[in-house]
């Protein structure tokens, strides 16, 4: 639908978005004087020293190439991310920063490469017990990175505070893994519990993946009509043989008996008796943070709703244990122990650098005592806080807050319909517009000149325009501000064809919306960031792809990348670090959830805390007890 005016709403008509696409331009940190950059560059040309310069890239490169490219650009990415907030996390100079030792990256079976790991990460790695994989791998951990572990084919567990760079880590991870299986059969499934956290990743969800609805949690595991039934019908039996490798981020939102079930329809498809079927399984996030929604609604064996009483719940016909509130974790699955994790912690924060506040940061995140001085640092310090973000715990508050702020800001309001598309492969039916649900893109914006408002997308990295930057609406601006998007080169995705296509269909999506914007006169917002870059904002377009095989479909939404900015959900601002934010904790209501709130600040003085006071601070930041002796079992300093 046309964005309009409040005058205009009713001779809107619906069409199709497309998104403002901004070229990365010269890091605010320069590359050429950046010790990582210039070490990732040296290996690309030492590999390539030999090219022969008649013969073809493709011939010649393949796919090391193809990852140590990947590998830079995302660095480069993160490099000019963390430079325009103003971190150390790259100076070699800084004392804080301890340089790892050499290590042998090993990319691809043929390929080997001496290089230095970043200084971004501090990785420490120990075997998850009860399982102890073989001697060799156990002496052999703590001298591989993670790459390399990931590229042996083992089951991986990592870990770490909020803001430690755990989904940095999950892009490497996954476009080395893309990448190695690029010309074969096999697949790499990038999968998060909710809508939410897998557009954020660029995945799917882990029901989307399972080819389950909620109402296949109501039938029985095996037999007829049962979950391993469905899943021999084409699509789910053709994606489950094909898989190579799942990754799992936020894990600690993905129920025990999810884990557990999924494990087992895969092994029974797959015919190999090991969990998920002798799958890879890669799982990422912090058990600290939020936990699973609404645990033991049905029996995995029989499907039947399950009782509830003096908080255990259990089957009606006496299917399985007994279930405590403690075991609704993944790590309490059977089929966890079975997979063997090998457990990698990253220790190295990154979106803070005050070391008090990260002090107490990770004491709120462990559940440790605050002692007066704690509390008084953070109730207490300076705060800078104008038009920061209110975050609430729940849904209403949020609605409630914008709409309320919404309302006292006079003049008229453009509204901005989410245009939502699904470009189909040939012999694909479905449509499934549902995963769209959830989206950080909202299926309705409005706003007017002074709405404090939240960059949803990262538009112009080298001048902070990123994801979490907030800002306030000044004024709207004629479609033709909005630069045209060039067209998406093939050479640059020589050994990714898959994110070409996705690349195209962002560009299609782009071409429409201005298009139609300009034939129906639509202005787009001018926003003043905080940190006093002044844009006008076009369209966004997230391309999710979906389907068994290359050549996959794309569902798309396209959106003005913004969010009103008085007040989010917790949940929502998982991904997000923010410069000025207001945390209301007065109504808490689960483990984790105060401390995903407070990490989401950038710094102390952009942090104020609202609806508590010392005893309540004491009483919320509490760690699970379940979560306390499992991050023990990894690590006895993990929680001191």
């Amino acid at each position: 639908m046309t964005p309009t005016s409040q005058d205009e709403r009713a001779g809107s008509r619906r069409f199709h978005g497309a998104s403002q696409v901004r070229g990365y331009g010269p890091s605010s940190l320069d590359p050429s004087e950046n010790p990582i950059l210039i070490e990732v560059d040296r290996l690309m040309a030492e590999y390539t020293k030999n090219v022969k310069p008649n013969l073809t890239p493709k011939s010649t490169k393949g796919k090391a190439y193809y990852v140590v490219d990947k590998l830079r650009q995302e660095v480069t990415k993160d490099v000019q991310l963390q430079a325009l907030r103003g971190h150390s996390r790259f100076s070699t100079a800084s004392s804080d920063i301890l340089r790892p030792p050499a290590t042998t990256l090993t990319l691809t079976h043929e390929v080997t490469l001496d290089c230095e790991r970043p200084p971004s990460y501090q990785v420490t790695y120990t075997p998850v017990p009860p399982v102890t994989p073989p001697p060799s791998i156990a002496r052999r951990t703590m001298e591989r990175n993670t790459m390399d572990l990931a590229m042996q084919g083992l089951n991986m567990f990592i870990t770490g505070s909020g803001g430690c760079g755990k989904s940095v880590l999950v892009k490497f991870l996954y476009a080395s893994l893309m990448a190695r299986y690029q010309n074969t059969s096999k697949t790499v499934h990038l999968l998060a519990p909710t809508g939410q956290a897998s557009i954020n990743i660029g995945g799917r969800t882990t029901y989307n993946y399972a080819g389950w609805t909620p109402e296949d949690a109501r039938k029985p595991l095996d037999g007829p009509g049962s979950i391993i039934a469905k899943a021999r019908g084409q699509h789910i039996f053709g994606r489950y043989r094909n898989t190579r490798v799942i990754m799992i981020d936020e894990i600690s939102m993905v129920e025990s008996q999810f884990f557990e079930r999924l494990s087992r329809v895969m092994s029974a498809i797959r015919e190999d008796p090991r969990p998920f079927g002798g799958v890879q399984i890669i799982v990422v996030g912090d058990f600290c943070q939020l936990p699973p929604v609404k645990p033991f609604q049905h029996c995995i064996w029989c499907g039947k709703g399950m009782n509830a009483v003096n908080g255990r719940w259990s089957c009606p016909d006496g299917h399985g244990p007994e279930f405590e509130s403690q075991d609704k974790w993944a790590f309490k699955a059977p089929e966890w122990e079975r997979c063997g994790f090998v457990y990698v912690h990253l220790n190295q924060i990154h979106r803070q650098s005050d070391k008090a506040f990260i002090k107490v940061l990770q004491k709120c995140r462990l559940g440790q005592h605050l002692d007066d001085a704690d509390a008084y640092l953070l109730l207490s310090h300076d705060t800078e806080v104008i038009n920061g973000t209110e975050l609430k715990s729940t849904r209403a508050e949020v609605e409630k807050r914008n709409f309320e702020e919404f309302a006292k800001i006079p003049g008229h309001f453009h509204q901005y319909k989410a245009a939502d598309a699904c470009n189909r492969a040939k012999g694909e039916t479905r449509e499934p517009f549902e995963r769209l649900e959830g989206h950080r893109y909202l299926q309705d914006l409005q706003l007017k000149v002074d709405t404090p408002v939240i960059l949803l997308a990262n538009v112009e990295l080298d001048c902070g325009l990123c994801n979490g930057r907030q800002g306030v609406v000044v004024g709207f601006m004629q479609s033709h501000t909005i630069e045209q998007p060039r067209p998406p080169q093939r050479t640059k995705y020589q050994y990714d064809e898959d994110g070409f296509h996705a690349a195209v269909e962002k560009y299609d999506q782009i071409v429409a919306y201005l298009r139609r914007a300009r034939h129906h006169n639509v202005m787009f917002p001018e926003v003043r960031f905080a940190n006093g870059e002044q844009r006008v904002i076009g369209p966004d377009c997230a391309v999710v792809g979906y389907g068994n095989q290359s050549p996959y479909s794309y569902l798309s939404r396209t959106q003005i990348p913004l969010a009103q900015g008085w007040a989010i959900t917790i949940h929502k601002s998982q991904s997000l670090s923010l410069d000025h934010v207001i945390v209301d904790l007065s109504q808490i209501f689960e483990h984790g959830q105060a401390y995903v709130a407070l990490s989401r600040a950038r710094s102390l003085r952009g942090l104020k805390l609202e609806g508590a006071n010392a005893s309540r601070l004491r009483s919320i930041f509490r760690l699970d007890n379940a979560v306390r002796e499992f991050m023990r079992s990894l690590d006895p300093n993990n929680v001191g």
